[in-house]
């Protein structure tokens, strides 16, 4: 399951300066995540997070919806959703699952929910 997320977050990196190269890349990951497991939440939210890159914002929170239907209550890269909330006019929503994840995970790291501290 990591390996897919680990796979775009590389490429992010790497080449933030290049955003041809992460919308082509991370659409690609997202694609061929839900392709090898449609059933892991994980690669929906890869899939929601390269959509989300590329603008299709309402494709990008349906993937993230379907990532939380398939693990409700996981704590973990599903849970992106929270940083896309505002995007999808939902800021309210992502403070919510932020306060899920963080009684979830007590090692979630404070500085990631900034937005909505």
């Amino acid at each position: 399951m990591g390996f897919k997320f680990n796979l775009m977050e590389i490429v992010m990196t790497k080449n933030s300066h290049d955003t041809a190269l992460i919308t082509g890349a991370s659409s690609g990951i997202g694609e061929m995540a839900v392709r090898l497991d449609p059933s892991d939440p994980e690669a929906h939210a890869v899939m929601g997070t390269s959509l989300g890159v590329k603008g299709d914002f309402v494709r990008a929170k349906a993937e993230f919806d379907t990532a939380l239907r398939l693990a409700p209550g996981r704590s973990g890269n599903p849970d992106l959703l929270y940083c896309w909330a505002s995007t999808f006019g939902e800021p309210e929503r992502g403070a919510e699952l932020v306060d899920q994840v963080m009684q979830l995970d007590p090692h979630f790291p404070k500085w990631a929910s900034g937005q909505f501290s």
